[in-house]
């Protein structure tokens, strides 16, 4: 589920706001603001981060900011699901944990509930599978093309390591990043006890490319519109939780459908393009557009054009808008993008390859240790076992927690690629991280 999330806790008491206080580097006492990395309760290597927006000096309510990853729910970040809704309930969850073991006592009931919650920010994981890690670097270098082609200057490639990630940066709805994940890197969470789980996760996250999707505070706030039109997605947590029950319908009203329509607007799966030149005139388009497209095809920019070159900014940008839509609806040209290169996107595959459809989904036995219902179903378990002092009911073997909602219930469908099988025999492979106060994505 959700890579990660950033919310608020509105209006929290003085007395919570002091519990965390007296552990932040900086503030001695319950004065003063609050900026504290907090260890997951389950895994203690793996933290969260809780930030005070407010001072509290009078003893007034006031506002957390949280920010939280799958890894502190199911000590992995490899392989997972997208559901916000579930990342902040099991985060909230963890936070009780922690306030109680501080000494705070609010009784049986749980101080901090997701009523008071509201979404600032959410980062979406999309997988897709390769057979090999030679063909998913070759995926990657596809796309990387594809990113750099389009955005320009917006997009940006960072090597270490011999290994890309590659971002587009300041779009509309937030930002795009796609890597693969390497297991050695500072940032990737195996806090995995089960030796054949960890040892299949190891396997499978060189075969697997990642498109991550962070979402900014001003789309969450305007709302995101589900795929049927039927509810919006915005600040509120509970507006994130859906209705799983009803395959394939659930996934229609499904989060993740919704941000990965940003995904394809972003890489313009959805826009077709012309793969061979054609002879301008023979277009439906104004006379001094053919001159444009023809200046296109010679490999110039057409913003350097003498048709617009003379204009101020505005009416440069005026003038170029209604040329290239023109252009485009004639003959499926965007002249936004170098011909030389809009060529290959035209046959690169990408826009059939890079369905919500064809994601990669983790087998049924790997989703208790993963980020998926059932994985976050154990978690809940043993945070509620630990809220309620049961220390030894927290921690019995995996196997012990079942997931208690029909299996009917949550169809996330089979991986549409099989992926590594469940193995026989296994060598241990624990990477143990303790991150700082930034979570890692």
């Amino acid at each position: 589920m959700s890579d990660r999330v950033i919310f608020i806790l509105k209006n929290v008491t003085a007395a919570i706001r002091a519990a965390f206080a007296v552990k932040a580097e900086n503030s001695e006492s319950s004065k003063g603001p609050i900026k504290v990395a907090e260890p997951s309760a389950l895994f203690p290597n793996v933290s969260y981060s809780v930030e005070c927006k407010g001072d509290g000096n009078h003893g007034e309510a006031v506002d957390l900011q949280i920010e939280a990853a799958a890894s502190t729910v199911v000590g992995t970040n490899i392989v997972l699901h997208n559901n916000p809704f579930e990342l902040v309930q099991t985060t909230i969850k963890n936070m009780n944990v922690n306030l109680k073991r501080a000494g705070f006592w609010s009784g049986q009931r749980e101080p901090l509930n997701i009523a008071a919650a509201e979404m600032q920010n959410a980062e979406f994981t999309f997988l897709y599978y390769c057979d090999s890690p030679e063909a998913a670097r070759e995926l990657l270098k596809t796309i990387s093309f594809r990113i750099h082609a389009i955005h320009g200057e917006k997009a940006q490639s960072v090597t270490s390591c011999d290994r890309e990630t590659v971002y587009a940066n300041h779009l509309p709805e937030g930002m795009l990043r796609v890597y693969i994940k390497w297991v050695g890197a500072k940032d990737t969470i195996l806090e995995v006890a089960d030796e054949e789980a960890r040892s299949s996760l190891v396997s499978v996250a060189p075969l697997l490319v990642r498109i991550e999707y962070v979402l900014n505070g001003r789309t969450i706030r305007k709302g995101i519109p589900s795929p049927d039109g039927k509810r919006t997605f915005n600040r509120l947590v509970s507006s994130w939780q859906f209705d799983k029950g009803n395959t394939p319908s659930g996934w229609e009203q499904s989060p993740a459908k919704a941000v990965f329509a940003f995904v394809r607007k972003a890489l313009r799966l959805d826009r077709p393009l012309a793969s061979e030149t054609v002879a301008p005139e023979s277009l439906d388009i104004l006379k001094p557009y053919t001159e444009v497209l023809a200046w296109y095809f010679s490999g110039n920019d057409p913003h350097e054009h003498p048709y617009f070159s003379h204009l101020d900014k505005v009416n440069r940008s005026k003038r170029f808008s209604a040329c290239k839509q023109d252009i485009y609806k004639a003959g499926q040209f965007d002249i936004t993008i170098p011909w030389e290169k809009a060529k290959i996107l035209a046959v690169d595959g990408l826009s059939e390859h890079l369905a919500f459809e064809n994601r990669f989904r983790i087998a049924h036995w790997l989703r208790p240790h993963t980020f998926t219902p059932e994985g976050v179903t154990k978690a809940n378990g043993k945070l509620s076992a630990l809220y309620a002092g049961e220390e030894s009911d927290a921690n019995v073997e995996d196997g012990a927690w079942e997931v208690s909602r029909p299996a009917e219930e949550i169809d996330l469908g089979e991986p549409n690629r099989k992926g590594p099988p469940k193995p026989v025999s296994t060598t241990p492979v624990f990477q143990r991280t303790k991150p700082g106060f930034r979570v890692p994505r």
